[in-house]
């Protein structure tokens, strides 16, 4: 905090204040994940472009995605989400998120400008 302006802070309390957003809930919209996988029939060809190598975006075993592999703003938004959930920032992070970072990155769920 400069003065007493903020300048820029991922802690989920200062988020909610700049962002006015409501508490964060751990329950999908059931339209918006059938909205989301309607429109992205393919996974693997939804997350091509979000790769920050040549390869495409691969889960594990355990269904989860490297955050390290993403590009920006992908992992942007994966860590702007660790934040908003206030969870410590992982390497890794669930398939459940894809809509999540789908709708974060495309400003579907938050207008960011």
């Amino acid at each position: 905090m400069i003065g007493q302006e903020f300048k820029g802070s991922f802690t989920p309390n200062n988020l909610r204040l700049m962002y006015h957003l409501p508490e964060p809930q751990t329950i999908y919209n059931k339209q918006f994940d059938e909205k989301f996988f309607k429109e992205n029939k393919d996974l693997v060809e939804c997350t091509n472009n979000w790769s920050n190598n040549e390869e495409r975006l691969k889960k594990d075993k355990n269904s989860m995605y490297m955050t390290g592999s993403l590009s920006s703003p992908f992992w942007l938004a994966v860590a702007m989400l660790y934040g908003l959930f206030g969870k410590p920032y992982r390497t890794k992070f669930l398939s459940e998120w894809l809509t999540l970072v789908d709708a974060t990155v495309n400003a579907t769920i938050m207008n960011w400008t």
